[in-house]
């Protein structure tokens, strides 16, 4: 990566064991390591909803090694409001660490909502949002931003 001029890579895998392989291989500061919340059973899908993604993320979360937790997908505001997601948005908050988040402004707002301290980093600047959405929706939380 170095060779094309590519100084770091935000990296998330499935499974997270590749990610941290990528991490090793990298060496220092190229790899910038997300824990991604899917694996086996556990997929974009359902994630928010299915019994093993939270106590798989509580007992692979280390703060000092992942820069967030993500990327993850939310297609339906109401997914936002599960408990997996509350916890993981207060996981990373109270660490000063970011979500990854694919979706939509609503689900956006939504997290923001129960977790106003959250630090966003919006993958792909969402689904299908106009870019005025976009741009309002960024202006609204200093603690957003977008990747595209």
């Amino acid at each position: 990566m170095h060779a094309a001029g590519v100084p770091r890579a935000l990296v998330s895998g499935t499974s997270d064991d590749n990610t941290l392989a990528l991490l090793k291989a990298g060496g220092p500061g190229l790899v910038v390591p997300f824990l991604r919340p899917y694996g086996g059973d556990v997929h974009a899908g359902n994630w928010f909803r299915h019994p093993d993604a939270l106590p798989y993320l509580k007992a692979r979360w280390r703060p000092d090694r992942y820069a967030g937790i993500g990327e993850f997908n939310l297609h339906q505001v109401n997914s936002a409001d599960s408990e997996t997601v509350r916890a993981v948005a207060r996981m990373t908050a109270e660490t000063n660490r970011l979500l990854h988040v694919h979706a939509d402004s609503q689900v956006i707002e939504a997290i923001f909502a129960h977790t106003p301290d959250a630090r966003i980093l919006w993958a792909h600047a969402g689904m299908a949002d106009p870019p005025e959405v976009i741009a309002r929706t960024l202006a609204a939380h200093e603690n957003l931003w977008a990747e595209i």
